[in-house]
């Protein structure tokens, strides 16, 4: 369980990334709605569940990112990459 909720801080992580560096409006909109209303709601409950169970949360990353501006080109490789690349 508590490698599940570090992977959910992960993806939350780095959705709020891309929330961040895409110009689109559509598509931030999307990202939002899909942070918080899924990814959010699983943070929560895997929290909680952790807590019920004695297990200790780990820590979430540091957003380092926030505000900072990536070439266009440079986040769309980032995008492909966490995209389609399996990574395990």
């Amino acid at each position: 369980m508590w490698d599940h909720l570090t992977y959910r801080y992960d993806n939350i992580y780095l959705t709020e990334t891309f929330k961040d560096l895409v110009s689109d409006k559509d598509f931030k909109f999307l990202v939002a709605m899909s942070l918080q209303s899924v990814l959010k709601k699983q943070e929560s409950r895997l929290e909680k569940e952790c807590l019920r169970f004695g297990i200790p949360l780990p820590k979430k990353p540091v957003r380092l990112l926030h505000g900072l501006q990536i070439p266009n080109i440079l986040f769309r490789m980032i995008l492909y990459i966490e995209t389609f690349i399996p990574v395990s």
